[in-house]
């Protein structure tokens, strides 16, 4: 996919949302095929660790503890059952039930929505503190912005222990350097909003396979950081006059990440068997269904005016349009 090609999405994407036709993009009421709870061990056989309480916005990640099976979480990646992700995942920080997660494979739910940043693996819980929305939603950003910093150079070293180009290693450091800014600008932000931002922990586990981070990067590239890109051109275009430098600032920046997840896909998912890139492909479409079902929620009142989020109807219009268009320069 060209740079010029994409940003050519993100532009579409975003006239979608003032009132241009757009086509359907996954039902987000679809499951995963299970049927529920049933099958839960009421020992605590099956639980997590990690879950926020209450106190997430965009997205975290829980670790779960003993046999997936006994929840009937899927062996490779997938969407979990509402029922299950709410138990698993706890609730939003609008006590919302967590209706979307995703199961990454050995341990770890996704669960969301999510934000722009590309979230690592070993992620810990977020600690830092907050006591409205505005606050909550910049420290969630400032949190996530800066754990992608440990992430690409994660990423950077894994791809290098595979042999990957130089120039995706060399883009993946500057990468890294866009998020130490991105964090620093959130955090002063969250700050004046009464938040309190702590560092993230990121466990660094072994180098994983090229199937396993192809996998992660469908999810987080190609989904995550894609539509965090175009949401913040959203919001330098809506968000309070004082916030909409930051909000350009980081929307540049975040349009090439997300571009660089795509060029990732194209380089680790060509060495990957059929089968596996056949998982990959059902995992980043199960992704995307769960980015737009995470949609449906309407943002806070503060977090349209202030923050400049978009109203849900517009968000599901610029999701739609943009992974339909994306979809048509892949293929």
């Amino acid at each position: 996919m060209t740079r010029k090609a994409f940003l050519g999405a993100l532009n579409l994407a975003l006239l979608a949302a003032c009132g241009g036709e757009t086509s359907q993009v996954g039902d987000p009421n679809v499951d995963a095929g299970t049927d529920g709870m049933e099958g839960i061990d009421a020992t605590g056989t099956c639980f997590s660790k990690g879950r926020p309480d209450g106190g997430a916005v965009c997205g975290w990640n829980v670790k779960v503890v003993g046999d997936p099976a006994i929840c009937r979480i899927p062996t490779d990646a997938g969407l979990i059952p509402p029922d299950v992700c709410n138990q698993l995942c706890g609730p939003d920080s609008q006590a919302h039930p967590t209706k979307v997660c995703y199961w990454s494979p050995p341990g770890t739910l996704l669960c969301g929505p999510g934000c722009a940043g590309r979230r690592p693996a070993g992620l810990g819980p977020n600690r830092s503190t907050a006591d409205n929305a505005l606050a909550k939603y910049f420290v969630e950003m400032a949190y996530l912005e800066a754990a992608s910093i440990p992430a690409f150079h994660i990423l950077s070293n894994e791809l290098a222990a595979h042999g990957a180009p130089a120039d995706l290693r060399r883009a993946m450091r500057v990468a890294a350097e866009d998020e130490v800014r991105h964090a620093r600008m959130a955090r002063l932000v969250a700050e004046r909003f009464g938040g309190v931002v702590r560092a993230p922990i990121v466990a660094r586990g072994p180098v994983r396979t090229p199937f396993e981070v192809a996998l992660e990067n469908a999810i987080e590239g190609c989904v995550g950081e894609t539509w965090g890109a175009l949401q913040v051109a959203w919001q330098a275009k809506h968000a309070e006059p004082s916030l909409r430098s930051m909000f350009a600032t980081i929307a540049r920046d975040e349009a090439e990440h997300a571009l660089l997840g795509w060029r990732i896909a194209a380089w680790a998912e060509s060495g990957l068997t059929r089968d596996e890139r056949k998982r990959v492909e059902a995992a980043r479409a199960c992704a995307i269904q769960s980015l737009v079902a995470s949609l449906k929620f309407e943002p806070d009142a503060s977090l349209l005016q202030t923050a400049g989020l978009p109203r849900s109807t517009h968000a599901l219009q610029m999701a739609r349009a943009l992974f339909d268009d994306l979809r048509s320069c892949a293929a």
